[in-house]
């Protein structure tokens, strides 16, 4: 029985390495609300957001302006993203999920997601809506809504840029799935098979000794 077990252990872990890595995007019209297993990153409540780095300009709005449109069904801050500008988020530690508002999306919005092992993923104008009509419709939930980036296999997403070419790219309140473990959690997780093992050996010396 220990054996079938160790050995369906090490299937599920090759398994888990050669699992296709990449990102997958996934839109969700007219939804504000944070998905279940996610915590916010940044929610714009402060007038300088925290680990990010911009382009050119963006500011935290609440608020429709001549610049940028408040996101529709949500009333708290925004980020405002003018043209020619881009913002990036660099996460501490790379994470499994991304998500956020996308108000107005319209054709000249982009999205960069890095990630650890396969590179850099774009996505812009109709992509952005997975197959929708990005038409920068300030009130229409189908340009309004939850944008979700999913690292997949055994990648991570390092960081993501917003950016727009022209007047404006609106997002808001960014949140984060699954992180790395920090390496301390690491060193316990291997301490953690190591004790394990330990015990496991001794139980076998004991059996021996029972039965010899």
């Amino acid at each position: 029985m220990k054996k079938i077990v160790i050995l369906a252990m090490g299937t599920m872990l090759m398994g888990a390495s050669a699992a296709h890595a990449g990102v997958d995007l996934t839109y969700t019209p007219g939804v504000t609300d944070v998905p279940a297993g996610y915590g916010v990153y940044q929610d714009f409540s402060g007038s300088t957001p925290q680990n990010w780095t911009v382009t050119g300009t963006a500011q935290v709005r609440n608020g429709t302006s001549g610049d940028g449109a408040q996101p529709a069904g949500y009333s708290g801050n925004y980020l405002d993203i003018l043209g020619g500008s881009s913002a990036t988020f660099d996460f501490t530690h790379a994470v499994k999920g991304v998500n956020f508002i996308f108000g107005s999306i319209d054709p000249y919005n982009s999205v960069y997601a890095v990630t650890t092992s396969s590179g850099t993923y774009t996505y812009t104008g109709d992509e952005l809506l997975d197959g929708g009509n990005a038409a920068g419709q300030q009130s229409d939930t189908a340009n309004n809504g939850m944008l979700t980036l999913s690292a997949t296999g055994n990648d991570w997403i390092k960081s993501i840029t917003i950016a727009s070419t022209q007047n404006s790219a609106e997002i808001a309140r960014l949140s984060t799935s699954g992180a790395v473990p920090e390496p301390a959690s690491w060193a316990m997780m291997l301490g953690g098979f190591g004790l394990a093992g330990a015990v496991m050996r001794m139980n076998r010396q004991k059996k021996a000794v029972a039965f010899g």
